[in-house]
């Protein structure tokens, strides 16, 4: 198995391979290169993970073969994706970072 099949098989819905090989590459991973017990458990395999999951609830209206997200499976997907951002040390971006402050 590659490295691209395994994180399609990991991520469940359908994704391009141009969309995860993209995200393999950003860090630092070939999806043509074996995936190893190593590789299935590295930071930036599960990172990539991850990034998946974070364009998956970002982006409207994913629906396609048979499959669609729903509000309760974005929120299920963002507890995923935010537990290994937090595994891994690395900041959440699903987490809103701005506060608003009151003048009064």
């Amino acid at each position: 198995m590659t490295i691209l099949e395994a994180i399609k098989e990991a991520i469940g819905y359908p994704i391009s391979d141009n969309r995860a090989n993209m995200t393999l590459i950003k860090r630092g991973l070939s999806g043509t290169s074996e995936a190893t017990q190593a590789i299935l458990n590295s930071r930036e395999f599960e990172l990539a993970t991850a990034d998946l999951i974070y364009w998956m609830i970002t982006t409207p209206n994913i629906s396609e073969g048979g499959y669609s997200l729903s509000i309760s499976d974005k929120k299920t997907l963002k507890d995923i994706a935010s537990g290994i951002f937090s595994k891994w040390g690395v900041s959440d971006p699903t987490t809103p970072t701005a506060k608003f402050i009151s003048p009064w």
